[in-house]
């Protein structure tokens, strides 16, 4: 998900409108690798994984300008949609909130460092009283996807349940680009993120 934003565009002839951006969710999946270390306090971390995330595109309220086809008469204001995928590479690292109900129960909450790499493209929308174009108006340049990539950090919190052959883990993480992305568009983004853990070694 991300957080609804208001945006002021100007589509021309000093014609202003406010364009708000959704929260709609968008699914994915994370595969990671971590080593889990129970017992310890700050600064030794109790949750420490390497993964890989990737969010499937989704479609949100999108300012933009197109090249025309011909390139003359200068470029189109277009309010429109846009589509948004993230692919993310990290590393996380959790610290152990103490509790005593539960030897099994892994409560963490911690931050993390990731590649972060955003696609994005634009779509056409369809033609209107208020949008007489078609995609032959345009230089196809204008609906290309689109790829920015940066560093960030992400904040999390999560739980994992370890059970005699398997663990369940949660967590809600937060993604925040930080540095290296070129458009201003790219933002943060949060959810939560359940799944299996599986182990290969067991301290004894």
């Amino acid at each position: 998900m991300q957080r609804p934003r208001e945006i002021e565009v100007n589509t021309g002839f000093n014609n202003t409108r406010i364009m708000k951006t959704g929260i709609g969710a968008a699914p994915g999946f994370r595969i990671e690798t971590n080593y889990i270390l129970t017992g310890f306090s700050i600064p030794v971390s109790g949750y420490n994984g390497l993964g890989i995330t990737y969010i499937a595109p989704s479609t949100d309220s999108a300012f933009y300008y197109g090249k025309t086809a011909s390139g003359f008469g200068g470029d189109i204001p277009v309010v429109g949609t846009r589509t948004t995928s993230i692919l993310s590479i990290g590393l996380r690292f959790g610290y152990e909130i103490p509790q005593e109900f539960n030897d099994f129960l892994l409560l963490h909450y911690g931050f993390g460092f990731s590649f972060t790499r955003f696609t994005t493209q634009n779509v056409l929308p369809e033609q209107s009283t208020t949008f007489n174009y078609t995609a032959a108006d345009f230089d196809p340049v204008t609906f290309e996807k689109v790829k920015d990539g940066g560093m960030g950090i992400e904040i999390m919190v999560g739980a994992v349940y370890e059970f005699e052959s398997f663990s369940l883990f949660g967590q809600y993480s937060v993604m925040l680009p930080m540095v290296g992305f070129d458009s201003e568009d790219i933002g943060l983004r949060h959810g939560p993120t359940v799944g299996l853990f599986y182990p290969l070694y067991r301290l004894m």
